[in-house]
């Protein structure tokens, strides 16, 4: 494509280039998509939309409340703590054969499941369900990010991360319905059939495992933590774990707020939140496809979501403390932003890591994204308990805070723009939007001019660039850029490559 999407290099872009021989007889990248949709659509309903039957459940077995709450969360536990090893195993075999064997596990689970009469055994099976839902949740994201490459990168996965809330929406719609009429075992056997039919369309959508690179090569878990020894890539793993305590804060506790606050029946405020869930998925996708036209911008665009939903909470609390009527949209524009941000971090994250690794790092990803859901909603109850609802709604500006701070400290990640030119750099602000991605001038690799003078964007330097800033530029390059110095630089595939391969690409100077 002609955007400057095609002219960032990244540690994706080699991959992607390379996968027309390594990987032959690829589905359509349309198919692998909407497999990819599907597969998290199915997960995500199951998981997130296991709680619309609770009153089914709980005349299934004749559990207590307390109990209850131990069922409901089963899945979610199952998939947090399998979900890191799901994607070490999608860079190890290939990640169809996780999403398959994860999804007919999951199949597996809801029929016994559905068959139940006692408290054990549904925990046990819906525990086991929760370990399978870690297969799409954990290879999914790889699959599309390597079939889509780096101009579309953004695009796959905020349709991936779009799936999560419609998926949701439609369990939430779908399963106390046919629960209600025919029980809760023949609801949890209709969604074991659904999962069937992802399997089969899993088995065709994603295609044959690259064994020339990553997969089949062990499971690489030193190089994993190679990758996540880069501190920025964790800053912004950690911060996106910040985000998720506004985004849980309100799909949590919006409904709970509309219906004592503001008198509404539970039907409506459903219906609001079912409305909110939709438009949050549609943001995602929206969100996606804009970042492959900026991709040097994406982490600035990730910070700005962060940075609206606790302008937004702010603004919430104050117009809750005055009963302002306005307090119902603006919820529901906090709850929307709050979830945009989702497909955008496992952008960011995949464009910085290498492909090998992908699996791996997002793994570690929705780590930290689940277990930051679970306990932003204990956090937020605990709040509200001690307080009312403008503190809590407004308190939820802090953990957005936190998180822009740390992604502030993540800059720049590979593929991205550079840090603004400091004192004594020579080079102006526009290399971020070079042809390679970044000039080696504004990141710190001496040498790296036209013959006439200027920088290959068309700019002069300052001219008092002496020998004594070359050497000074050689010795920023070793410390600041140690992991995607050759990426950053703009070198096709030049992940882990070594400072003198970066100069040996530079044009000669004339003296």
């Amino acid at each position: 494509m002609g955007s400057r999407a095609a002219r960032i290099s990244s540690p994706l872009s080699e991959a992607h280039q390379s996968m027309a021989t390594t990987r032959p007889l690829q589905p359509p990248l349309a198919l692998t998509i909407l497999t990819g949709v599907v597969a998290q659509g199915v997960s995500s309903g199951l998981q997130q939309g296991l709680p619309s039957m609770a009153p089914a459940l709980r005349e299934q077995v004749h559990t207590t409340p307390a109990t209850l709450s131990l069922l409901l969360a089963a899945t979610g536990i199952g998939v947090t703590c399998a979900v890191l090893v799901c994607g070490i195993l999608a860079d190890r075999v290939g990640e169809r054969a996780v999403v398959v064997a994860g999804m007919s596990l999951c199949t597996v689970s809801l029929v016994l499941a559905s068959r139940q009469t006692v408290f054990a055994g549904l925990l046990i099976f819906l525990l086991m369900a929760g370990f399978g839902l870690a297969g799409p949740n954990g290879a999914v994201g790889k699959a599309l990010a390597i079939r889509a490459g780096p101009g579309r990168l953004g695009l796959a996965l905020g349709l991936r991360q779009m799936a999560v809330p419609l998926g949701t929406a439609g369990a939430t719609y779908l399963l106390p319905r046919i629960a209600a009429e025919h029980g809760a075992g023949t609801a949890l056997l209709v969604l074991s059939g659904v999962f069937l039919a992802a399997v089969a369309l899993s088995a065709v959508g994603f295609g044959r495992a690259d064994r020339s690179g990553g997969a089949g090569q062990g499971l690489a878990i030193p190089a994993l933590r190679t990758s996540l020894a880069d501190r920025r890539l964790l800053y912004v793993m950690v911060g996106c774990g910040l985000f998720t305590f506004p985004q849980w804060g309100y799909l949590g506790y919006a409904v709970l707020f509309l219906h004592d606050e503001r008198g509404w029946d539970g039907v409506a405020a459903a219906t609001l939140l079912t409305a909110v869930l939709l438009g949050g998925g549609l943001m995602r996708a929206a969100v996606g496809w804009f970042s492959d036209r900026v991709p040097h911008r994406r982490s600035a665009l990730l910070a700005g979501f962060g940075a609206a939903a606790g302008v937004l909470s702010l603004v919430a609390g104050f117009t809750a403390a005055t009963g302002s009527s306005w307090v119902v949209p603006l919820l529901a524009a906090a709850t929307v932003t709050s979830m945009g941000w989702n497909g955008l971090a496992f952008t960011v994250v995949a464009a910085a890591c290498p492909p090998e690794q992908l699996g791996g790092v997002h793994g570690v990803l929705s780590t930290i994204l689940f277990a930051g859901g679970a306990i932003a909603a204990v956090v937020v109850g605990l709040i509200r308990a001690a307080s009312s609802w403008p503190v809590t709604w407004a308190s939820l500006a802090l953990f957005s805070a936190a998180g822009l701070f740390l992604l502030w400290r993540s800059r720049p990640l590979a593929g991205e723009g550079c840090p603004r030119r400091r004192p004594g750099v020579p080079g102006g602000r526009r290399g971020a939007r070079g042809d390679g991605g970044l000039t080696a001038l504004r990141c710190g690799i001496p040498g790296h001019r036209r013959p006439d003078g200027g920088d290959r964007h068309g700019g002069h330097g300052q001219a008092g660039h002496s020998e004594a800033d070359e050497h000074a530029g050689e010795r920023r390059v070793g410390r600041r850029l140690p992991t995607y110095a050759a990426a950053l630089a703009g070198i096709p595939g030049g992940v882990g490559r070594q400072r003198d391969e970066v100069e040996e690409r530079r044009p000669p100077r004339v003296l």
